[in-house]
C-alpha cells in the first residue's frame, strides 16, 4: 500500500539553488522557467516504452511560482512549475527520485520493463517558500481516475541547454541538500514509493 511522507520543518540554510527567472504572465496564465522547453499544447505527448525500458511521468498542477527540480540520483530530469509534466524514460529496477525547492524530498521506485508510472509533485508549506513531495499514483487509488482531467491542462516540458548548465553549475549545493535531507528521510517510517505493480502497459494508461 502506498505510504505518504510528512516532511518536518528543517533548519538547513538556503543552499543557493538559484532557478531561472520565472516569467509571470497576467491573466492567470502559468509562469514559466527559462530552464525548460514547453510543448505548445496540453495532453499526452509520449510514446510507449521499449520492452527493456520504463517510463515515469511526474505531474504538477498547482499555481505556486516556486520551481521544483526533479532528479534521479545525480541525473537532472527537469524543473516543474504549475500545470506541467516530465516524462522520464529509464531502465527497470530500483531508483530513488528527489525533488528540490527550499528543501529536498525523496521517493523510492521499483520499476518493471514496459510499464508506465505516474507520480504527482505536490506543494506544501515551507519556511520561506513552497516545498514539494512526491505522491505516487496507483491504479487502485481514486486519484488514478482523475488523471484524464489533469492531462487536459498540463503540458510537457523538457530540459534545454540552460537547464543542463544550471544543474551542472549548482551540483555542489544540490548534493548538499540531498545529503542533509536524505538522512531525515531515511529515518522515517512512512516513505512514498512507486511499487512495481503501480505501473501499467502504455495501452492501459488512463490518459490518451
Amino acid at each position: 500500500m502506498m505510504q505518504r511522507l510528512r516532511k518536518p520543518r528543517d533548519g538547513l540554510h538556503r543552499a543557493g539553488l538559484v532557478f531561472a527567472v520565472l516569467l509571470g504572465v497576467a491573466g492567470g496564465c502559468a509562469s514559466r522557467t527559462d530552464l525548460m522547453n514547453y510543448r505548445a499544447t496540453s495532453g499526452v505527448a509520449f510514446q510507449a516504452p521499449a520492452e527493456n525500458q520504463a517510463i515515469v511521468v511526474f505531474v504538477r498542477s498547482d499555481i505556486d511560482v516556486t520551481s521544483a527540480a526533479i532528479f534521479d540520483g545525480d541525473t537532472f530530469l527537469g524543473v516543474l512549475l504549475g500545470d506541467t509534466y516530465i516524462t522520464y524514460v529509464t531502465t527497470p529496477g530500483n531508483h530513488q527520485f528527489m525533488v528540490i525547492s527550499e528543501a529536498a524530498d525523496f521517493m523510492d521506485a521499483s520499476l518493471e520493463p514496459g510499464r508506465v508510472y505516474f507520480a504527482l509533485v505536490k506543494r506544501r508549506f515551507g519556511v520561506w517558500r513552497a516545498r514539494f513531495s512526491f505522491d505516487p499514483v496507483s491504479p487502485l487509488e481514486p486519484e488514478w481516475k482523475k488523471l484524464p482531467d489533469l492531462f487536459r491542462t498540463v503540458v510537457l516540458v523538457t530540459p534545454n541547454a540552460a537547464g543542463e548548465s544550471w544543474a551542472q553549475a549548482n551540483a555542489p549545493s544540490i548534493r548538499e541538500k540531498h545529503d542533509a535531507y536524505l538522512r531525515e528521510w531515511m529515518a522515517k517510517k512512512e516513505k512514498p514509493k512507486l511499487y512495481s505493480q503501480d505501473g501499467v502497459p502504455f495501452s492501459d494508461i488512463p490518459v490518451k
